[in-house]
């Protein structure tokens, strides 16, 4: 076990508010969300090097000293919504570890193989290490769920955490920025700072294309795609910021943050940030019509944007090389088979075992469907459907009008711009791989969770501070 430079330094931070401001925890966990690459602690576990994250870190020290609190404190459990979603996600949870069973039974029956070109990793299916630390990566994720639609449930706390993500977003778009400059100026990247998980995974920041002769960005992320995949829900809170007509930061920073993050996706060479910004265009520019926000001046702004890109393509060779490379001739890559591959994969182990799959965290799959199919069979497929389902519902009822009053609550809007978050992260989730080892999908349904309780909590504060104004 070995302590990174900067883990010393967190741990410090860590206990001391352990200790004495366990508040400051959460609000630690939520802006070192997208550091997957950064780690407190570099494990040797079962033959692999992996790193343990910051935010898991915060996040459990902060659930373990206050969470008993929150639980028994927090009215959001007048919600009926919210008893069901969580009942279906813990549902969803049962059936994972259920899945577990399956390992055990089929015992080498089966082979798993290796979905990458030239992997020699296949081997008989036996219950092993990887089984508990995906389990235990997925049940953090369930956990920390719960308890951020718990803290959220109070308006003020949660344009907070709303404030601490977009702020965290800055800063890595400019460490990105960084990290270009480095590599373009041929300075040496210090990626001892933040890239510093020893898990082969968390190497993105050395990816190349090498028939182009560039470096791609990754940040303080394991690679660029699970920074584009951040990258998207912040730009998407930045959208409604900007255009909404809801400040979270301050005009200027919410503008900085909105511009850095379309940058930095650009400059990421990731199709899962081409794809990405491409439905998150008309995603949000849906929610902008449905908050009447969409008027001439974001219409002109994305008509700027567009043409400008055009323009750069068709003028710039590195451009429609990176495009071609990256997006138009992306199905012939090394990558793209491998992607396909474990698509099939994935689905022949579900036809061979459909009702709990192999187990989870036996096979790797780049999406989600197939990923949940073929790990926890159709059961886990269709609770966690209904859990999504029952998040997009609860946020579709939040987005009503206040009809007599002609105008869109608080809780209505951030419905909206929830709404949209979730989408593209269920997007971006099924083209790049399922991210629940990571901290940002979990962010994302706590938030939309949270929602639907915002409202009557926001009502029962105005009443108290009119009564104690009045007395």
């Amino acid at each position: 076990m070995d302590i990174t430079p900067i883990g010393g330094i967190l741990i410090a931070i860590a206990i001391y508010f352990f200790l004495f401001k366990p508040d400051l925890l959460y609000w630690c966990m939520i802006f070192a969300l997208p550091f997957s690459a950064t780690a407190i602690v570099n494990v040797d576990f079962a033959g692999f090097r992996s790193g343990i994250q910051a935010a898991i870190v915060f996040g459990s020290l902060w659930i373990l000293k206050e969470g008993s609190t929150l639980l028994k404190n927090s009215d959001i459990w007048n919600s009926e919504h919210i008893r069901t979603s969580v009942r279906r996600l813990r549902v969803f949870m049962f059936v994972v570890v259920l899945s577990l069973a399956m390992p055990l039974w089929i015992n080498g029956r089966l082979t798993v193989d290796c979905p990458e070109v030239g992997c020699t990793d296949s081997g008989p299916l036996s219950f092993n290490a990887r089984h508990v630390t995906q389990t235990i990566y997925l049940a953090y994720g369930v956990i920390i769920t719960i308890f951020i639609a718990l803290r959220n449930s109070d308006l003020r706390e949660f344009r907070k955490t709303i404030r601490v993500f977009l702020a965290s977003s800055i800063f890595v778009s400019f460490w990105g920025f960084l990290q270009w400059y480095c590599y373009r100026a041929g300075i040496n990247y210090p990626a001892f700072i933040f890239n510093n998980n020893a898990s082969e995974s968390a190497k993105g920041y050395l990816e190349e294309l090498s028939d182009l002769g560039l470096t791609r960005i990754s940040s303080v992320a394991t690679e660029p795609s699970m920074l584009s995949q951040y990258m998207l829900v912040a730009g998407v809170f930045a959208v409604f910021a900007v255009f909404g007509g809801r400040t979270v930061i301050s005009r200027w920073w919410d503008r900085v943050a909105l511009g850095a993050a379309v940058l930095v996706l650009l400059l990421s060479t990731s199709s899962t940030a081409y794809a990405g910004l491409a439905i998150l265009l008309p995603t949000s520019m849906f929610g902008l019509w449905y908050l009447k926000k969409l008027g001439l001046r974001p219409l002109a702004i994305v008509g700027v944007a567009m043409v400008t890109l055009y323009v750069a393509y068709v003028g710039s060779s590195l451009m429609r090389e990176v495009a071609d490379s990256m997006i138009f001739s992306k199905a012939e890559g090394y990558s793209a088979i491998g992607r396909f591959n474990s698509l099939l994969l994935a689905f022949g182990y579900f036809r061979a075992f459909p009702i709990l799959g192999i187990g989870w965290g036996s096979a790797a799959s780049y999406d989600v469907a197939l990923k949940l199919l073929s790990n926890t069979g159709i059961l886990g497929l269709l609770t966690f459907g209904l859990f999504i389902v029952t998040t997009f519902t609860g946020l579709w009822r939040s987005m009503a009008w206040n009809v007599p009053e002609k105008r869109m609550s608080e809780r209505a809007y951030w419905a909206c711009c929830l709404l949209v978050a979730t989408f593209m992260l269920i997007f971006t989730n099924e083209i790049s791989g399922f991210a629940f080892v990571y901290g940002h999908p979990w962010f994302v349904f706590g938030m939309a969770l949270a929602v639907p309780g915002v409202a009557n909590l926001t009502l029962a504060s105005r009443r108290q501070e009119l009564r104690t104004a009045s007395s």
